[in-house]
């Protein structure tokens, strides 16, 4: 799937001059956090979330200068300060933004959500925006996707060849003390991993190898003792 393919087109936009008042009315009466500031055009000029608009002068909610200054130096205060008191979504508008090609795959996609640490993303094509991407509409093409068990009966010889080349492609996995047995499309796994992220993560790729029909975890967290014949306890 593309981006085009899961983006919001109608979206909620924003002049550069429209009040923070107006702002904030259009957020709430359309139920959305975030909106793209655009020329008549379309061209894209910012984004404005809600993060935007909680520290304000209205509200009394304004950040003080001191704790700016720890915190970000003299150009974050610089920002937060226009942020605090901008009448315009010029002024309080964040930027530049990140955006994706119309045509990206959702991989790119979400690398720009997660990177960015951003929870929406505008969609361009030819250089204007085409539409948005929340981290909510991935959510929904995941709900949308169905996923039907592949049944596939390997040799045992065949599928512990498999799952060996698997397991040395995969750069998070220490596989010094780790140990698989397998039968019948039945694999078990023995030894030792270095933390329960990983055994977590190395069950769920047994899972994913064609052939695979379960998967018996036995592995300890953490770091083996070696006696002194060679054997780990």
């Amino acid at each position: 799937m593309k981006a085009q393919d899961i983006m919001t087109k109608d979206v909620v936009t924003v002049r550069p001059e429209m009040t923070v008042h107006e702002i904030a009315t259009v957020m709430v009466r359309n139920h959305i956090s975030g909106l793209p500031v655009v020329t008549k055009d379309g061209d894209l000029l910012g984004i404005i979330s809600e993060s935007d608009l909680i520290h304000r002068t209205e509200l009394g909610t304004e950040a003080t200068p001191r704790a700016l200054t720890l915190a970000l130096g003299d150009a974050g205060t610089a920002r937060d300060f226009a942020k605090a008191h901008g009448k315009t979504a010029h002024d309080i508008m964040s930027r530049p933004v990140a955006t994706v090609h119309c045509d990206s795959d959702l991989n790119e996609v979400a690398d720009v959500l997660e990177r960015r640490r951003v929870k929406r993303v505008p969609v361009l094509k030819d250089g204007r925006l085409a539409g948005i991407i929340a981290r909510s509409d991935l959510v929904r093409a995941l709900a949308g996707v169905e996923t039907t068990p592949v049944n596939v009966k390997l040799g045992s010889g065949v599928l512990h060849e498999a799952i060996g080349n698997t397991l040395k492609e995969q750069p998070w996995l220490d596989t010094s003390y780790v140990s698989y047995a397998v039968k019948d499309g039945n694999v078990q796994l023995t030894g030792f991993v270095r933390s329960e992220d990983d055994r977590k993560a190395l069950h769920v790729l047994m899972e994913t190898i064609p052939g695979v029909g379960s998967v018996d975890d036995q592995l300890s967290v953490g770091v083996p003792i070696i006696n002194w014949d060679g054997t780990t306890a």
